[in-house]
């Protein structure tokens, strides 16, 4: 009796009367229940050789599908398949009749069955890959925060210091200019000790990146340094 969608297996018995041994193929006749459920040997007892008096066991298998059992125009069905065994080897053949009963099954039985087949989820392996999927993200994520706050270190120390390297790098060793009031004159709170210049004319230094020298020569308490960054302002403050 069938009653649930699935597949079925009917195992036969073969024996070889004959004189001598025999090439055997098997096949099945189903007539009109093939609008029900299909049968067919199985893929290793379609041909076959059999020795004299050798047995084999051949299996039938029944596949039918759930919707056919529930559409079924009776509770019972009756059917029938003719199994052939025939003999490749003289003109003869032998035969045997499977009677298959089917049971309907009603449409609340199928949804059960279905509703079965739903609770046998591997629940287990989905929750395994959730939460997988949650620790792949939250590392992402960790890992934008350390690459970003790697940038923001990166540019804090510039800031910081190379800024200010390369500012003392360029003016750190250079005092600074004098306060010039708007008369020109040099405004400096420090003493300029009084020392005579050296007889005869002051040699009148050539350097070419620097603002040009007064005809006086550098002003006073200036140093030719300080003239380099600063004589330019000087110049501009006389005119």
């Amino acid at each position: 009796m069938i009653d649930k969608g699935g597949e079925y297996e009917v195992v036969v018995r073969v024996r070889n009367q004959y004189t001598e041994g025999q090439s055997v193929s098997m096949s099945v006749e189903q007539g009109g229940t093939n609008r029900w459920y299909s049968a067919d040997p199985s893929s290793t007892d379609r041909e076959f050789w059999l020795g004299l008096e050798a047995e084999r066991e051949v299996t039938i298998i029944f596949t039918i599908e759930e919707s056919s059992l529930t559409n079924l125009d009776e509770d019972f069905l009756v059917t029938y398949v003719t199994v052939i065994a025939k003999s490749n080897t003289v003109p003869d053949a032998a035969s045997l009749q499977l009677e298959v009963n089917l049971q309907k099954t009603s449409v609340t039985e199928a949804l059960e069955e279905s509703a079965s087949d739903v609770d046998d989820v591997d629940w287990i392996g989905i929750a395994t890959w959730v939460v997988g999927s949650i620790l792949i993200i939250s590392l992402f994520g960790i890992l934008i925060v350390v690459l970003n706050g790697g940038e923001e270190e990166e540019e804090q120390v510039w800031d910081e210091d190379g800024y200010e390297d390369s500012i003392s790098a360029t003016y750190g060793a250079v005092a600074a200019a004098p306060t010039i009031g708007a008369s020109g004159a040099v405004e400096t709170s420090k003493t300029i000790p009084d020392i005579s210049p050296p007889s005869g004319p002051a040699p009148q230094p050539v350097v070419s990146d620097m603002p040009p020298l007064p005809s006086g020569g550098l002003p006073e308490g200036w140093t030719l340094d300080q003239w380099k960054h600063y004589g330019q302002q000087w110049l501009d403050n006389q005119n």
